[in-house]
């Protein structure tokens, strides 16, 4: 358990025998150097459910504190453990099922109510009738049903300031937490998403049951941002600035040059300045939007192209190395499968060297097997055809590096070819085999065999990573120019910082246009009231839901307030009135299609 002190830890006793066995007994602890029980404070076991959930409001802008942007529209937070009006868990909600009455300060002392008088502004009405928590799979994301009662529908007629059940029927709908802690032992809080809600009544006591479905929430950061929108924005409010003038002297005139920008890659500017302040990027680091970054990118194989094959390596040698490693493939597939398929795992040693025998024993034909030079599928036949293949590549390669130009390049091949002996005696021979008698039988050197193939394959792997690390270096060196390549170093720090940088800008484009768009509320009230709910209140909010009739029709749809039968009506051809149609407009001009 939890100790109160978290200065003092409790000595749990640990033996430790002979073998290196550690046993730990978490029910006793050693004090004053005797072994006692372990203490339980009763005060810890206990076990309880709570449920909470934070708010985000429809505008950053009401927040009622410095420190965050996010508000709680049930008061602070949705807390099943704390009454609404902040006070502990009573039985006060009861009162407004049958309220005393008030007397009347007229002269006829009437008694009458309040409409509050049968509200529950405490919230305590509604609370949790079961939880049920399912964890699928070795992620344990857990999936959880809970059910809600609201005793006689008291918070949902009635909806109290504050009311619990703004936390459901606001969307986005939050995010969930809920801690659960069992009778022994720690609480464990699950983050959760709410996919599911639904209310029913029940006839038989007069109450609303509330269904809902959770699963774990995990963090998405940028999730709920278009990437069309990160790439579009530095391009945002496109204007001209900087006019100069330029004299022509074969012309004898003069030519006005006028330089555009936007204001959403001015901003770019700003938020590039303040990372490298911050030590995030190079303080050279270039401004370059995504979009350039994907035309970069689409031409940065023909670029490299060029220039490798130019001034690195000839593009004929990379050809020909991926040719030499087919041909050692090749070479070690057929020596093994030789092996295999003729000799046995029968062995004698001879001056520290095992030589082992064919798998038969057919005298007549072994010789055929080992030392046919040009009898198909025999030893010296796979030898002495992979050796012209690998030094035939060799060689011209070796002639590239001498022509065309090749003493130009930075960089050279230099393969040590060495090839495998055909020789008798060097990797096959005669022997007594002691397994059949101690004849002489024909047997070959495996290990010997292998261990020279292998270092073949050794001295070209060691040459093809040397040419491939210096090809790397200089890739990334012309990467690294700006005049040709990217124009800094691609890490994924650096990439990602880009990304976030017009992330950023996306972000504080949005910012501003809820700002204005805020400031004007007021002054377009006057004309979305027929056309949005949320008129009624002392102002409008940024990016307000608009819906219109159907013609013919009393049915009213979800409308966009740049709409040809709006613009009018509402005014949202106006850019001062309606920031966000102007934003939408020019955010849409530069997406394709």
């Amino acid at each position: 358990m939890v100790n109160k002190d978290l200065n003092s830890t409790e000595k749990i006793l640990v033996k430790v025998d002979q073998n290196n066995l550690v046993y730990i007994d978490p029910n006793s602890v050693i004090s004053n150097g005797f072994i006692e029980p372990r203490n339980i404070e009763q005060e810890k076991l206990v076990m309880y459910v709570n449920l909470e959930a934070d708010l985000v409001p429809r505008s950053y802008l009401l927040s009622d504190t410095d420190q965050t942007r996010y508000v709680s529209i049930v008061n602070k937070t949705f807390n099943l453990l704390t009454p609404q009006t902040g006070t502990d868990l009573n039985t006060d909600w009861t009162e407004s099922f049958n309220p005393k009455a008030r007397e009347g300060v007229a002269k006829d002392h009437l008694l009458f109510f309040k409409k509050s008088d049968f509200s529950d502004s405490s919230g305590q009405s509604f609370g949790v009738e079961s939880i049920n928590i399912l964890i699928k799979g070795a992620n344990f994301v857990p999936q959880i049903n809970i059910n809600f009662i609201d005793v006689r529908g008291k918070t949902l007629f009635e909806q109290p300031t504050n009311s619990p059940y703004n936390a459901f029927f606001h969307l986005p709908w939050p995010i969930f937490y809920l801690t659960i802690k069992g009778y022994y032992g720690k609480a464990i809080r699950y983050r959760l998403h709410l996919i599911k809600f639904s209310s029913k009544y029940n006839e038989n006591n007069g109450n609303f049951e509330i269904a809902t479905s959770f699963v774990g929430s995990t963090y998405a950061y940028l999730n709920d941002i278009p990437f069309e929108g990160i790439i579009n924005a530095p391009y945002i409010y496109a204007n001209a600035t900087d006019k100069t003038k330029t004299f022509n002297e074969e012309k004898g005139t003069y030519t006005q040059e006028v330089k555009r920008s936007s204001k959403g890659y001015l901003m770019l500017k700003s938020v590039y300045s303040e990372m490298a302040q911050k030590g995030i990027i190079p303080k050279d680091f270039p401004i370059v939007t995504l979009r350039e970054i994907e035309y970069l990118a689409m031409s940065m194989d023909k670029i490299l192209e060029k220039t490798i094959f130019n001034e690195v390596i000839d593009s004929k040698v990379l050809g020909k190395i991926e040719e030499y490693n087919k041909s050692i493939l090749t070479y070690d597939g057929q020596i093994k499968g030789w092996l295999s398929e003729n000799i046995s795992l029968n062995y004698d040693t001879y001056d520290n060297v095992r030589y082992f025998f064919f798998k038969e024993l057919k005298n007549a034909t072994y010789d055929i097997k080992l030392s046919g030079i040009n009898e198909s599928g025999s030893l010296n036949y796979i030898i002495n055809n992979n050796n012209k293949d690998i030094n035939y590549i060799a060689k011209i390669i070796n002639e590239l590096i001498i022509n065309n130009n090749n003493d130009k390049k930075k960089i050279k091949p230099n393969f040590i070819i060495k090839i495998l002996s055909t020789d008798e005696g060097v990797y096959y021979t005669k022997k007594p085999n002691t397994k059949r008698g101690g004849q002489i039988e024909n047997c070959v050197k495996v290990e010997s065999l292998m261990s020279d193939l292998n270092e073949i394959k050794k001295i070209f792997y060691e040459e093809s990573a040397r040419i491939m690390k210096e090809l790397e270096k200089e890739i990334n060196v012309i990467v690294r120019v700006k005049k040709l390549g990217l124009g800094f170093d691609p890490t994924i720090k650096n990439v990602f910082a880009i990304i976030m940088a017009n992330a950023e800008v996306y972000i504080r484009m949005l910012k501003d246009v809820h700002v204005r768009a805020f400031d004007a509320g007021n002054e377009r009230k006057k004309f979305l009231e027929p056309y949005d709910k949320e008129t009624k209140g002392s102002s409008i909010y940024p990016w307000p839901e608009v819906k219109k009739e159907i013609p013919g029709s009393r049915t009213q749809i979800i409308a966009y307030p740049g709409d040809i039968e709006l613009r009018k009506k509402i005014q949202s051809d106006n850019k001062l009135l309606w920031p966000e149609v102007d934003f939408i407009f020019f955010l849409s001009s530069m997406s394709p299609g």
